[in-house]
């Protein structure tokens, strides 16, 4: 069995990485720390959002639960958090298309 974080871990996104995201991370505590992975699970046709078990799922795990190969999908949320800017907290978000600045 393995030991599941809610920390994102070694392979967690920096500003300006390009590192595949630690496929031992919960599923919840990567869409709660990159909204942009979101549309990765959308894109990829996997129901984690909102599910009640993304706390306990790994990527890993529900990479292989929807049948999708974990390092194909590793490999899409890799892109999609790096093209997104920082939150103030550290975590990244989709841009704001057609918002104005205020």
């Amino acid at each position: 069995m393995s030991q599941r974080s809610g920390s994102l871990g070694a392979g967690s996104l920096g500003p300006g990485s390009l590192a595949l995201p630690d496929p031992e991370t919960t599923v919840d505590a990567l869409m709660r720390a990159h909204p942009a992975a979101l549309a990765v699970m959308i894109r990829w046709r996997m129901l984690c959002i909102g599910c009640p078990i993304g706390g306990f799922h790994t990527i890993a795990e529900a990479c292989a639960a929807h049948g999708h190969e974990a390092a194909a999908v590793l490999a899409d949320l890799a892109e999609a958090i790096a093209a997104c800017p920082p939150t103030s907290a550290g975590a990244r978000r989709l841009p704001e298309a057609g918002r104005a600045d205020r």
